[in-house]
């Protein structure tokens, strides 16, 4: 059939109306009705008609928070609306004038009631709607990173501080862990001091050891700059996309050297963060990160930095990466043994490749679980890893963990200060 003959016999304007009737911007439900329209009927125009001004603006729905999960605003995840402007050219929104003989729910209300999978339950489900969702979202129901073997990860290490110059005993482990753990090429440290004090005597003439000196950055895309994390958020995002390798925090030990992920070929690798929130269903914990140059995850996160969030710290760092993973879910690996992370005040650890870590407490095992690294949060010392001293007389994991690190074989240890 020649596609012209559609244009035939056809009296029926090919255009949609999809009617929304509450008061917030649409859910990821109707983002996947509307999608499956546009792309199934290949209508001329689709009208979302609202009875409400500015739906997008509206930032919590109204509805009974959660008290076992972080109250994040309603649009911070559901963008949906964004998203179809975007991808559909003839599809805009209407406001009409409401009935008075109708209430405020939707002729298909108890349709979408049914059709609660979130946007990872999509990614990783293997339901039929999941498999009809992932056909609609990305044209094809197998979601996995793309790997390319004959390019990789390079074995070069980034850290970023910004700030006072002397080095703390837990940041000091954590540089050591990758010094000898991870044993890189080349250590980069990016910020606007040159680390001193006790712990930096032997580190400082290890030559792959290398600062560089950076500016904090003030804006970005014209939006102010206002936490130091945020800070260093716009910057590992213009490190990892230039140059490629491994970044991590300084509140990270790690524990395994990660050549097999590096052998793997992904473009970029991460894990999950461990805070529950309402309405996204996960988040990036970007503490530890691995990319190879130029990569489209990272290429997407600094394009989503457009609409950073100056007094948001969170939404710039996990919620925006979440949503690149949402929408490029092959472009990046989630590799949920990348790290495990802990809770500095009560003492506890979430590793992700456990059911229920968010909410619950898990034992692990850093060395049977075969975990890459553990995630100590600070500017808090974590308890036991204060001091050496904390770390040799303590009798839990994290000071084994600590001995570990501090027993690693390192040539530029002396006596003095191994």
């Amino acid at each position: 059939m020649d596609a012209a003959e559609d244009l035939e016999g056809n009296f029926v304007p090919n255009t949609v109306y999809f009617s929304w009737c509450k008061r917030y911007t649409i859910p990821f439900n109707v983002y996947l009705s509307i999608l499956t329209i546009w792309r199934t009927l290949k209508p001329d125009i689709i009208v979302l008609t609202t009875i409400y001004d500015n739906i997008e603006s509206v930032i919590n729905t109204g509805e009974k928070a959660d008290p076992f999960l972080r109250r994040e605003k309603y649009n911070d995840y559901n963008m949906w609306l964004g998203l179809l402007k975007n991808a559909i050219p003839g599809f805009y929104v209407l406001t009409v004038e409401g009935t008075p003989d109708r209430d405020d729910e939707c002729t298909l209300g108890y349709i979408f009631q049914e059709l609660e999978d979130k946007g990872v339950d999509v990614i990783n489900s293997i339901s039929p709607f999941a498999h009809l969702a992932k056909r609609i979202l990305y044209e094809h129901s197998d979601i996995d990173a793309q790997t390319q073997s004959e390019s990789v990860t390079p074995k070069i290490v980034h850290m970023i501080w910004y700030g006072t110059s002397n080095l703390p005993f837990q940041n000091y482990l954590s540089l050591r862990s990758v010094l000898t753990i991870l044993n890189p090429e080349k250590l980069y440290i990016h910020g606007d001091v040159t680390l001193t004090g006790y712990y930096m005597q032997n580190i400082s003439k290890d030559p792959r050891v290398i600062f560089v000196y950076r500016h904090k950055p003030q804006y970005v895309y014209g939006n102010k700059i206002k936490f130091v994390a945020a800070a260093s958020d716009v910057t590992r995002c213009d490190i990892l996309r230039r140059y490629g390798g491994i970044y991590t925090d300084w509140d990270v030990i790690w524990v395994k050297p990660v050549d097999d992920l590096i052998m793997k070929g992904y473009g970029a690798v991460v894990s999950f963060d461990i805070v529950p929130w309402t309405y996204y269903p996960n988040t990036i914990q970007a503490g530890v990160m691995m990319s190879k140059p130029k990569s489209d995850f990272i290429k997407h996160w600094q394009e989503n930095l457009k609409h950073f969030q100056t007094n948001s710290w969170w939404f710039n760092a996990i919620f925006s990466p979440y949503k690149v993973y949402e929408q490029f879910p092959d472009s990046v690996h989630i590799e949920p043994r990348l790290q495990v992370v802990c809770h500095t005040q009560k003492r506890t650890c979430h590793p992700s490749f456990k059911e229920n870590f968010k909410t619950q407490a898990k034992k692990f095992d850093w060395i049977l679980d075969d975990v890459y690294s553990v995630h100590v949060p600070w500017p808090e010392p974590f308890p036991g890893l204060e001091s050496r001293t904390s770390v040799m007389r303590g009798n839990d994991m994290f000071a084994e963990i600590g001995r570990y690190i501090l027993h690693q074989k390192y040539k530029y240890d002396d006596e003095s200060n191994s």
